[in-house]
């Protein structure tokens, strides 16, 4: 009797488990849980998360990542900036002048001043200008004739003390050539670090899932296993004292997969944090439908 009982007891937990196995499979291409009565394709399925997908959104939409950008991009324009200050620069002037003659009184003459000048500072302090002047009409006094074909000028102003080699402007200008590279370095930092711990988040993610998915599985033969010792005790096979321990492990697991479960919200919100949107608003939290299913080689 006691065989018979045991051959019945394990048809029953080979016919349960398949029972269990066949409807908790789901759609192996999505990773997708199945309920009973439920068709694979009924309803939208739930697009799947990817890691090279939570990477690429990282890389693209993360406001930390995008912010370190931002500080790479004003690196290099501070130092377009300080180079600026060794810019040629141009000076353009032009005087009209009306006044009346001293000679002769009532009669009004004009004059035009023109300059045009250029400079250039080199980053040694050592200032080299050039330019011409030409000036227009009857002027006031003798010595602002330029004549028909103007005037040319070549100078150079050479600083005897300070601001010689070692000045403000050049050395503003080097700070910020090292400024460049150094925020590009702490751009590469953080886009690394972003990685890795989005990864980080994205296994636990799919640990969680998983662990979830055994949690339920062992719940079910644990309920499998209470019923079938149940019988037995009804039948005389086994003391109730069996049937109690059984009832005992239904609740152990039962808060497994409670605690599971609540592994799983935590890892979610936690790979939330990677998720953001074009638009710098968060995503929406992914569901247990998003975890990608397990293949084997």
């Amino acid at each position: 009797m006691q065989r018979k009982y045991s051959l019945i007891l394990t048809l029953l937990l080979t016919f349960s488990l398949t029972d269990i196995v066949g409807a908790d499979t789901g759609d192996p291409q999505s990773g997708r849980r199945i309920p009973p009565q439920q068709s694979p394709t009924s309803g939208p399925t739930p697009m799947v998360l990817r890691l090279d997908d939570l990477l690429r959104q990282v890389d693209l939409y993360h406001p930390k990542l995008q912010g370190a950008d931002a500080e790479r991009r004003v690196a290099s324009a501070k130092r377009l900036e300080k180079q600026g200050a060794f810019d040629p620069v141009f000076l353009l002037g032009s005087d009209y002048l009306r006044y009346n003659s001293t000679s002769s009184r009532g009669k009004q003459l004009d004059a035009s001043q023109n300059d045009l000048q250029v400079e250039f500072l080199t980053r040694s302090g050592i200032k080299v200008f050039a330019g011409t002047r030409l000036n227009v009409g009857t002027v006031k006094s003798p010595l602002s004739s330029t004549g028909d074909a103007g005037e040319y000028f070549l100078g150079v102003k050479i600083p005897l003390m300070r601001s010689f080699r070692i000045n403000e402007k050049a050395a503003a200008e080097k700070q910020a050539k090292i400024g460049e590279p150094l925020a590009d370095a702490e751009f590469q930092e953080k886009r690394l670090e972003l990685f890795q711990k989005a990864a980080t988040s994205y296994w636990e993610w799919v640990g969680a899932k998983r662990r979830l998915d055994v949690s339920r599985n062992l719940l079910e033969l644990a309920r499998i296993r209470a019923e079938a010792i149940r019988e037995r005790v009804k039948a005389g096979d086994l003391p109730q004292i069996d049937s109690t321990e059984a009832d005992q492990e239904v609740e152990r697991r039962r808060g497994s997969l409670l605690k599971s479960d609540r592994d799983l919200q935590k890892a979610t919100f936690k790979l939330a944090l990677f998720l953001w949107e074009p638009d710098g608003n968060p995503s929406p939290l992914p569901t247990a439908a998003s975890v990608p299913a397990v293949t084997s080689d």
